[in-house]
This record gives C-alpha cells, structure tokens and sequence, in this order.
C-alpha cells in the first residue's frame, strides 16, 4: 500500500473513530437525560398523589374530629327540647343522617391506619356507601401473612376503591372477587367480576374518561409495579397487579 493510499485510510479510519465517539457520547447524554426526565416525572408524580393523600387526610380529620362532634352536640341539645313539633322531629332526623354521612365520608377519604381497618372492613364498607342499587357482592381474601407499610397500604386501597367504584357504576356485575397474596417476592392483587367488562385501550383514548384506569396506573407506576387489564365483554373486567415487595414494605 503507498504512503498517500496509508495516509487516507488512516484518516478516514480515525473519522470514523471520532464519529463512533461523538455517536457513543450523545447516546449516553440521551440516555442519561431520559432517565433523568423519568425521575423528575416520577417525584413530580409522587408529589402530586401524596399532596392529595395529606388534603384527603386533613378533611377526614376534620370531618371526624370536629364537624361530627360539633353536629352530635346540637343533637343532644335538640333532643333535651320536650316537643312533639313535626318540623323539630324531622330536624333531628335530618341532623341523624347528615352526622351518619359526615362519618361515613370521612372514613371513606382517610387512610386505613386512621381507623385501624383491614383492605376487607374499609372496602366492604366503602361499597355499603355506595347510594347505589344492583351493588355487586365483594369477596375478599388474604393469602400468607401481608405486612405493608403505611404509605404503600394507603396506596393499594386507594387502588382498590377506583376498582370496586368502577365495577359498581359501570361493570353490572354481580360479584367482585379480590385476591391479595405473596408470589415470588411480590405483592400480587387479583381482581375479576362477572360484569359485561371493557376495552382498556378504547377508554384511554378518550380525554374525559378512564380517569379511574389512569389513577390506578399513576400508583401502580409509583410502586415500580406493573398491571394488566385483560378485559372482553364476556368475560368481565379482570385486574392482575404486581408490586415488588422492596417497595411493598
């Protein structure tokens, strides 16, 4: 090979060196930058939800702990007035029902640790305040010994109403069955009930709807868990969620 043949080939092989680095370099930037931007959503994300927890968290408790309490003493006021009036009669039955629903909301927007109750009590009462006709039978079961932290409990709950709420507006189903167990280091949530189910992609294309779908997924991803959907009209709407434990406890 001549000299000047030597010299190009060894200039355009140290071009294509330089080229491979400068291709190398700005793949890892990318990289590097793409996973910063999923950080940065995920915190953003994580805010967002744990924002909403704190406010669910201040309403609840200033529902049970000041609202109820402050209607439960004009009741006992009401009741020492000696009156067979109609209009005071129906006052206090009014005043009942609103103090049974000031508590029930209450208990229906805090976490489950601020009234020490299981995913099954909270869920089963969740649905019996659900002022709605044809409510699906819950079946709700445990298995091995499942021990959440508080955040990620709240978490699961929360995921757990979108799916029963969904199921009682719009599934027509007559059974929900839920299932919470341990599968190779993961908390595994099984859903299915025997309505008339949905198409997941069809629902999310709409900007309006699916908000439940999106809820749910927003802290499936908070988890670092994943989650299916397979739904057909005949088979019911089905939910298989996986979160991995690490981040379950």
């Amino acid at each position: 090979m001549r000299l000047d043949e030597q010299s190009i080939y060894l200039a355009s092989l140290l071009f294509a060196i330089f080229i491979a680095i400068i291709l190398v370099v700005f793949m890892v930037s990318l990289f590097v930058q793409q996973r910063r931007y999923i950080r940065l959503q995920e915190e953003k994300l994580r805010v967002e939800v744990n924002a909403a927890e704190n406010e669910r968290t201040a309403i609840a408790t200033e529902l049970h702990n000041e609202i109820g309490p402050y209607l439960s003493g004009i009741k006992l006021r009401l009741s020492m007035i000696e009156s067979n009036d109609p209009a005071l009669l129906a006052s206090q039955q009014g005043l009942d029902q609103c103090i049974v629903q000031v508590l029930d909301l209450s208990r229906s927007i805090a976490p489950l640790s601020m009234f020490h109750l299981s995913f099954s009590e909270a869920l089963n009462q969740y649905v019996d305040r659900l002022l709605m006709n044809n409510k699906p039978k819950l079946d709700i079961s445990t298995k091995g010994d499942i021990v959440l932290n508080e955040e990620v409990s709240t978490h699961v709950y929360r995921i757990l109403q979108e799916i029963v709420l969904n199921c009682v507006k719009h599934s027509k189903a007559k059974e929900l069955k839920i299932v919470l167990s341990i599968e190779d280091d993961m908390l595994l949530i099984q859903t299915a009930d025997d309505g008339i189910g949905f198409d997941t992609q069809q629902v999310l294309k709409y900007k309006n709807s699916g908000i439940g779908l999106m809820s749910i997924q927003a802290r499936v991803d908070l988890l670092k868990g994943v989650i299916s959907t397979p739904s057909t009209p005949v088979q019911g709407t089905k939910y298989n969620i996986r979160i991995p434990l690490n981040h379950a406890k």
